[in-house]
């Protein structure tokens, strides 16, 4: 996974490895799924690659959206999970969005994403004081910041009448 990570950038105009990638991610996500209960840094870095396929070969990612948007939620709204993996799981769906907007909404995932991010801003900051909202640094995000980003993304670029 390490070594698809780091080829991402270059797999754009080759559908050979296109498709490698697109039969891959399944098993991808199921490897990530594994790591988000057991091994904190190494599930954040999987994570990564999601988002180098969301920025550098969305081909990839789109047949397979309702399956990630799914993971994520599943993982970002499981308290159990530490929060650091919970804010990269929360951050890929914002990534989702910010790209493909219209893919999220053809397959009617707005509504699962937007429950999903209320019951995370509903809790109970743990420094009520210091939460940042909307700014800072990404390595102070709590789950309440990034679910309100999440949710900025949505307004963005989903339409209002979706």
């Amino acid at each position: 996974v390490v070594t698809m990570n780091n080829l991402v950038s270059v797999i754009g105009g080759h559908q050979q490895m296109v498709n490698v990638y697109h039969n891959l991610l399944p098993r991808v996500l199921e490897i990530i799924n594994a790591f988000a209960q057991e091994d904190e840094k190494r599930a954040c870095e999987l994570f990564e690659i999601l988002e180098e396929l969301i920025e550098f070969a969305v081909a990839v990612v789109v047949p397979h959206v309702r399956l990630i948007v799914e993971m994520c939620l599943r993982i970002g709204s499981d308290n159990t999970k530490p929060t650091t993996v919970q804010i990269k799981a929360i951050s890929v769906v914002g990534w989702l969005i910010r790209s493909k907007g219209k893919v999220i909404q053809k397959n009617k995932l707005v509504e699962p994403i937007i429950n999903v991010l209320i019951q995370l801003m509903a809790q109970q900051p743990d420094d009520d004081v210091n939460e940042e909202y909307f700014l800072g640094d990404p390595d102070q995000f709590t789950s309440i910041t990034i679910a309100t980003q999440t949710l900025d993304l949505i307004a963005l670029h989903i339409p209002s009448e979706k």
